[in-house]
């Protein structure tokens, strides 16, 4: 049974510091994190992976309670959470968090043969694009993106970019 990621929250003085990570470690995963075992009392072959997110250590001045002839109101640990958590959304960019989501799973390649024209044939080398980044395996529903380039005869190079809908 597995819990959903946002149903967890992080060990009391701590918070979350970037978003969950597929665990790559380890010799028995395959090169997407899955783990392949046999159950111990059906004998079926299952699969799982773990998700890792770091912490980082509040300070022990959050707990703090302001000063009462000022006529504020303590200040909750939710609130000290959703003020850092509002203030690291800011602070990352969109290209650091790519840069930090994205994980290279390999590539593929294709050869083509046209039945119409004998002489023409060509290959191509593709690159998936969003199975590569950590939060597209969050969400099953978004388009699969891919990029091939291909070079063929009669000479010609082209790149194309593919999206694709699971159904």
């Amino acid at each position: 049974t597995s819990l959903d990621p946002q149903s967890c929250t992080p060990p009391r003085n701590y918070l979350f510091n970037g978003e969950w990570k597929i665990d790559m470690a380890g010799e028995t995963r395959d090169g997407f994190g899955w783990e392949y075992y046999v159950g111990k009392y059906d004998g079926l072959g299952r699969r799982r992976r773990r998700w890792v997110r770091e912490l980082r250590r509040i300070s022990s001045g959050s707990n703090a309670i302001l000063n009462k002839s000022s006529g504020k109101k303590k200040k909750t640990i939710q609130q000290q959470k959703a003020r850092s958590t509002a203030q690291v959304a800011r602070s990352t960019s969109i290209l650091q968090t790519i840069q930090q989501q994205y994980i290279f799973k390999g590539f593929g390649w294709s050869f083509y043969k046209s039945l119409l024209f004998m002489r023409s044939f060509g290959a191509a080398i593709r690159l998936p694009l969003s199975s590569n980044l950590d939060f597209y395996d969050q969400h099953a529903a978004w388009p699969y993106i891919s990029t091939a380039t291909y070079f063929g005869y009669p000479w010609i190079i082209a790149t194309f970019l593919n999206a694709s809908m699971p159904v």
